[in-house]
């Protein structure tokens, strides 16, 4: 029982729930009671607690916010079996993985590392595999030149060597480029140098306080990024922003010529319906050959166009959406969990999109590599209070953690002080006077201890023998039964000769 984890098991659940974000008043809960993110996080729990020899795990970073991103990573850096994960999560790959597997093309390729030494790795060995194909190529068309001009020559023996050559050549696969987007908007229109202002807001659902004398600003041209925990009210936020929610107190003011442009991870804006090529063309009146070379700037190229809306991938529906948000030439850039669901080759999509837009945005990700590449500015959201950070995700980072080092050690010196206080005024009282035992009460003493020791030991072997013999269960029953009386006699006694030693 003990080998097999029977006696911690409950304090395992327990850090395990906690550090995916559940509390104690959770634990009753009915499991249809949670949302779908919870119940996905419930799955990952389950996984986790059973402990096994693998772990098989399908976009485990889904749905978790920065604090249990960062406890899943240093649990599964501990985790003594083996891990096999698909993620998209590249600063998780970096922090949590020791090898990338790469599907591309249907090949595979192995790399040692996380995701940054991956990323380099196979930049090099694309590259070197470039450079032999197009040197392989150089020298199959001078063979080939060679043997079309002295095959029928004095040097004919020469060139059918050479056909010979070429023939038994391994030749090199074309090396396959994937497709990238290329811009071309034309610059959003000038707004004023304010482009949000919210002063001493409020905001609550019921009688629940979400948050109170909330105060943020943004300048034009920034990119800011808004994290938090879940249920911190970033989404409130949002929806302050948009007008889609009135505060219960304070000013919410959007700066002059500001155009807000909102990308919902739920891309409500797209219709189903429709084909792709009328979701552009019904909502901007473009013509059939504008409306495919703005796809095509995207991604959507060929039959793509005619596919219907509602039967695109994630992926393709975020790029959608992301194009039709740019042609409605927006200044201010409101994005929701932008890259949830999506490839990385389409969060990059979305990193370069936003690096070439020249507008303003606000950010609200949990994907950390998104922001330490797109956001100049950090907001941090918690306990209904906004902290500002001057600089990318990891500079965020960096800073947080000075400051609780900071707190710490300040905790610890007052602590240390607040001791040292008690110390002194424990040694200024009068020390309590106590009783000296006799030397035949401490050897009574002794020997008490020495009976209670063996007296427990017997009564964990009767406890085993119980659980291995239930046939003999009543002898062992009474026996058990027979020891613990002495044992508590044995207590009693040794605490009337320690009564002594008490003031």
């Amino acid at each position: 029982f003990e080998f097999l984890g029977g006696y911690d098991y409950e304090s395992k659940t327990r850090k395990i729930l906690t550090g995916l974000g559940f509390k104690d008043e959770d634990w009753d809960r009915d499991i249809h009671s949670f949302s779908g993110g919870q119940k996905v996080r419930i799955n990952l729990a389950a996984a986790f607690v059973r402990h096994p020899d693998f772990l098989l795990l399908d976009e485990p970073t889904n749905h978790l916010d920065m604090d249990m991103l960062e406890w899943l990573e240093d649990y599964l850096r501990s985790y003594k079996g083996g891990i096999l994960m698909i993620s998209h999560d590249r600063y998780f790959l970096d922090a949590a993985a020791t090898g990338i597997i790469d599907l591309e093309n249907h090949k595979i390729r192995t790399f040692r590392g996380g995701y940054s030494r991956y990323l380099e790795t196979k930049t090099n060995q694309d590259a070197a595999y470039e450079k032999a194909y197009n040197k392989q190529q150089e020298h199959i068309k001078e063979t080939e030149e060679y043997i079309r001009r002295y095959k029928a020559g004095i040097k004919a023996k020469q060139a059918r060597g050479r056909q010979s050559q070429l023939n038994r050549l391994e030749r090199l696969d074309k090396p396959v480029h994937q497709a990238t987007l290329r811009f071309h908007f034309d610059p959003p229109e000038d707004c004023a140098e304010k482009v949000l202002d919210i002063l001493h807001v409020s905001a609550s659902y019921g009688t629940h306080d979400i948050f109170k004398d909330l105060t943020m600003h943004i300048k034009k041209g920034e990119t800011v990024g808004l994290i938090g925990p879940n249920g911190a009210g970033k989404t409130t936020l949002l929806k302050l922003i948009t007008g889609e929610k009135q505060p219960d107190s304070g000013i919410v003011q959007i700066g002059n010529n500001v155009k807000i442009g909102y990308y919902s991870q739920e891309q409500e804006m797209l219709h189903p319906e429709y084909q792709v090529i009328d979701e552009v063309r019904n909502m901007f009146n473009y013509g059939e050959g504008e409306a495919r070379n703005i796809l095509g700037m995207f991604l959507f190229r060929g039959d793509d166009v005619f596919k219907q809306v509602g039967m695109l991938s994630g992926g393709e529906k975020a790029r959608l959406s992301l194009l039709c948000l740019f042609l409605e030439r927006p200044n201010f850039l409101i994005l929701d969990e932008p890259t949830n669901h999506l490839d990385i080759p389409t969060r990059e999509i979305m990193e370069d999109a936003i690096l070439a837009f020249g507008g303003t945005c606000l950010v609200v990700s949990h994907d950390r590599y998104f922001l330490d590449k797109t956001a100049g500015r950090i907001l941090d959201m918690e306990g209904g209070k906004l902290t500002e950070y001057l600089g990318n995700y990891s500079y965020y980072r960096e800073k947080k953690k000075d400051l609780e080092e900071y707190e710490k050690d300040r905790n610890g010196t007052e602590e240390h002080s607040l001791k040292t206080e008690v110390k002194k005024e424990e040694e200024a009282k009068p020390a309590p006077k106590k009783q000296e035992l006799s030397a035949g009460d401490e050897a009574k003493m002794e020997h008490l201890e020495m009976e209670i020791g063996r007296k427990e030991a017997t009564l964990a072997m009767y406890t085993a023998q119980m659980s291995m013999n239930p046939d003999d269960y009543e002898n062992l029953a009474r026996e058990y039964e027979e020891a613990k009386s002495k044992l508590d006699e044995l207590y009693e006694k040794w605490s009337e000769i320690a009564a002594k030693a008490e003031d």
